[in-house]
């Protein structure tokens, strides 16, 4: 079924930001059958509000985390197998038959294998979320808000870490030493070296979030001081209620001045002894009979002049 409606589904997939699909683009897409619409409603797979269609949230979270491409940060996952790994080293604990003790060991290898994935996928998504937010977010409040949230997520995430590790280096570390388990040590070496990488990575994403807000913040100081000016200009009270003119009259940045152009006029020497400069002039005077206005003279500039080339270029030959 999967297969057969994956046109619709990525369609689904690549819109769900907006508000739904219409029913006549759907129905088009699986080619006007009402029956196939109906099967993918009845099945929870997308939902009708009315006319518009979407794809169902269980659909959409599954795809965002097989595609990476998830917004949002869920760490009770990380909670929830951090309480999983205790509760079945208990029940490993109290169990005496073999066959119950392997099936524990092999919950709890699957569980910190999960830590693992689960934390660097939460730092990976938090890190583009950061980056995202900064660059696409189009409201300075909403763009501010969104940041403090991303750094809390980010004090979040490290406190879960500090949790994981104390799981296998304190509070568990006696089952952790006990337990003659290859494959359950190489497990925890590997999940010890990722929630390292992670926590460094989550130190450098708390620096880009201290550095985004405080652009933000210069950023609407100096907006909110242009509406203000906006605002005296229209009512005509600049001049009288600030010292704007004096501010002005002070500042000696280029910037306020036009770029400087300076004619450029070879010497009589370089006119004279060389054979190029005769050759260029010759094709000047050719190109001014039939009115082509290519400049012939730019290497000549560029081989004997070392200021910069005007932008209207002439040749000015003073006889002597």
């Amino acid at each position: 079924m999967l297969k057969r409606e994956e046109k619709i589904l990525t369609d689904f997939f690549e819109k769900r930001k907006l508000n739904g699909l219409k029913y006549d683009y759907v129905s088009n897409v699986l080619e006007n059958q009402d029956e196939r619409i109906k099967y993918l409603v009845d099945k929870e797979i997308i939902r009708e509000h009315s006319d518009i269609y979407e794809l169902d949230e269980l659909y959409i979270n599954f795809f965002e985390q097989a595609l990476d491409a998830n917004e949002e940060i869920n760490i009770s996952y990380i909670n929830e197998n951090i309480e999983t790994i205790k509760q079945n080293i208990s029940y490993y604990l109290n169990e005496k038959g073999e066959t119950k003790r392997n099936e524990y060991i092999r919950k709890i290898k699957n569980t910190l294998r999960n830590i693992g994935v689960i934390t660097i996928r939460n730092v990976i998504d938090l890190k583009r979320n950061v980056e995202n937010t900064y660059k696409t977010e189009a409201n300075y409040q909403n763009k501010k808000l969104k940041l403090q949230n991303f750094d809390k997520k980010s004090n979040d995430i490290t406190s879960l870490i500090i949790q994981s590790e104390k799981l296998i280096d304190e509070n568990e570390s006696s089952f952790f030493a006990a337990t003659l388990d290859d494959e359950l040590q190489n497990i925890i070496s590997k999940l010890r070296i990722s929630l390292d990488k992670s926590k460094h990575n989550l130190i450098e994403i708390k620096k880009q979030i201290i550095n985004f807000l405080n652009q933000i913040q210069s950023q609407s100081i100096f907006v909110e001081k242009l509406r203000k000016i906006k605002y005296l200009k229209d009512q005509i009270t600049l001049k009288s209620s600030t010292n704007f003119i004096e501010v002005l009259t002070k500042k000696n940045d280029l910037i306020f001045d036009s770029m400087p152009q300076y004619p450029l006029k070879l010497s009589l020497s370089t006119l004279q002894g060389d054979e190029a400069v005769r050759e260029s002039i010759l094709k000047i005077a050719e190109r001014k009979k039939t009115g082509v206005t290519k400049d012939p003279l730019r290497k000549i500039f560029r081989r004997n002049c070392s200021t910069p080339r005007p932008k209207k270029k002439s040749l000015s030959i003073t006889r002597s």
